[in-house]
């Protein structure tokens, strides 16, 4: 049996320590042995061979939390999203203005104006009215629709109007009426002749 395993006073490492022994110690004097366990603390040994016990090292493992990056979505309220389907909106879209219901002209495709004249009409508006913000002037823009020019426009795909002037654009290129060239002759002819 090996020292270490006889006396429970001797130090077990897990490299060679020599002792000195002492009147109380049963160790034997200046031996030296291997054991196979790690001791609680770390030993030195002086100038006159005898064991210098020092405080205990713990090393410390530095363990930076890994917070994974999720990219932010804009979230836009489901009853903004179905209202306003095919346009792009930011995800904090301004308000609408109070009362604006009752201050802007409509648009069904059957009234006295063309749709190049209600898309001025409604510049106008946003004009006199101060209103900057593009996603606020597109949702009003959108609620000035009614009839079936609002159900042509909730049928188009989903994002795929971005800016005003795009808006615009696909509103006047398929609700401004076009004019039969043989009508454009008649008023030419008219115009031509005088009155």
């Amino acid at each position: 049996m090996s020292p270490a395993t006889d006396h429970p006073s001797c130090i077990p490492t897990p490299i060679k320590v020599l002792y000195q022994s002492t009147p109380a110690s049963p160790c034997p004097s200046s031996t030296s042995h291997n054991t196979p366990s790690t001791p609680p603390f770390a030993a030195h040994t002086t100038t006159n061979n005898t064991i210098v016990s020092t405080i205990p090292v713990t090393p410390v493992i530095l363990v930076i939390p890994v917070i994974p990056f999720v990219p932010f979505v804009p979230i836009i309220p489901a009853n903004m999203a179905n209202r306003y389907a095919p346009l792009q909106l930011p995800a904090n879209a301004g308000a609408l203005p109070q009362d604006y219901q009752s201050k802007i002209t409509y648009f069904d495709s059957t009234g006295p104006f063309t749709a190049i004249q209600h898309a001025k009409k409604m510049q106008d508006y946003f004009e006199n009215y101060e209103i900057d913000d593009d996603s606020v002037r597109m949702r009003i823009f959108v609620q000035s629709l009614t009839g079936d020019v609002r159900t042509c426009f909730r049928s188009l795909a989903a994002n795929s109007i971005t800016t005003l002037d795009e808006l615009y654009l696909s509103f006047t290129n398929r609700w401004e009426k076009k004019k039969d060239p043989l009508h454009i002759l008649a008023e030419y002819d008219a115009i031509k002749r005088g009155p």
